[in-house]
């Protein structure tokens, strides 16, 4: 059971049947209002289980408030009687009882009291009257009777909570206004869409290499030019022997005019050999390789923006700035935004200002 600083006793119904729960109610909230928690039965004890939890309540209480009308004490005498043993479980458990009267109904304790309310006899009865002096005669009680060290930290501890839970909320409030003043950022481009741009333009560089069959058509046309040289170098050797043959008789001079001459034809020869291969192998690959252009990669579309005075206008909405809110919508559209709810934002704006 939750501990309670309070326990109010009361009769719930007069002898003459006059209801007292609303009078003992009244006293009950007064009492909560100033930071104490009190038991009401009539509040904790819908369910009808009086003994499971009104005397386990009265243990645990500081305090045992008795309501005392004219004719609380009379069924007192009766063994069995609620009232009765709320009383006695609080002198048991060490309570600290404090009675109090409505417009000084009981001014005395009775002489005929059972012998375990005894006890009574010499605890001040308190009046507490209903008119407009109530809350004042309340405070008093509180102030006079029921106000220790311990509860006075108790309240004290509850309001520096209380406290505290105010300061978080108003700046949880402030942060939040203060966010819906912002304008929002406009999203920065995609690297992605930037990348795909900047590709698009550079054109592609084919590297086709050639095949096999371009290489062998390459030898072959080396072969032939290499047979060829080397007939005409026979050519001219057979050439060179008959003029010499034929020329014994010319000297030795003649013989080696014969020979520088067969020299440079070979060096021409030699030469041509050297140079022909390489010249037919450029021409062949510039002939045999097509370079094939690629098609460009067509750029990314890029998001429309958004306007700004409409991003603002939408904040504050959220923000429930309706004035603000109205203002920046307004440029907005006078602006030429193309939002499509912009005329429903406005609307709505509108109609919270009730214009």
């Amino acid at each position: 059971m939750a501990d309670y600083d309070i326990f109010f006793s009361y009769r719930r119904r007069d002898k003459d049947g006059h209801e007292n729960v609303d009078m003992a109610r009244s006293f009950c909230y007064e009492l909560a209002h100033n930071g104490f928690k009190v038991f009401f039965d009539f509040n904790e004890c819908n369910d009808g289980f009086f003994s499971e939890k009104i005397l386990p309540a009265v243990r645990t209480c500081d305090y045992f408030v008795l309501l005392l009308t004219k004719d609380t004490l009379e069924r007192c005498k009766n063994e069995g009687d609620w009232v009765r043993r709320e009383i006695e479980e609080a002198l048991l458990s060490g309570c600290k009882i404090i009675p109090i009267t409505p417009d000084g109904a009981v001014r005395s304790w009775p002489q005929n009291l059972p012998q375990s309310l005894k006890p009574l006899d010499g605890i001040q009865i308190t009046s507490i009257h209903r008119d407009e002096s109530f809350k004042s005669d309340m405070l008093n009680l509180i102030n006079n009777r029921l106000s220790d060290k311990k509860h006075k930290q108790k309240v004290r501890r509850a309001a520096i909570m209380g406290g505290t839970g105010c300061v978080v909320i108003a700046l949880a409030v402030l942060a939040f206004v203060f966010r819906g003043n912002q304008p929002t950022p406009e999203p920065a481009p995609l690297l992605t869409d930037t990348l795909l741009v900047d590709t698009a333009v550079i054109p592609a560089v084919s590297t086709v290499q050639p095949t096999d069959v371009d290489k062998s058509k390459t030898k072959e046309k080396d072969k032939k030019s290499t047979n060829s040289s080397k007939d005409d170098k026979k050519s001219t050797t057979n050439k060179s022997t008959n003029a010499t043959s034929s020329s014994n008789q010319k000297g030795n001079a003649v013989t080696d005019q014969a020979k520088g001459t067969n020299e440079k034809v070979n060096h021409r020869h030699d030469t041509a050999t050297a140079i022909t291969p390489a010249k037919e192998e450029m021409t062949s690959k510039s002939d045999d390789q097509t370079v094939k252009p690629v098609d460009p990669v067509p750029p990314t579309p890029t998001k429309p923006k958004v306007n700004k005075d409409y991003s603002k206008g939408v904040s504050l909405m959220n923000a429930r700035n309706w004035a603000e809110a109205l203002k920046a919508l307004e440029r907005a559209k006078a602006q030429g935004a193309k939002e499509n709810d912009l005329d429903s934002r406005i609307k709505e704006c509108r109609n919270q200002l009730g214009i």
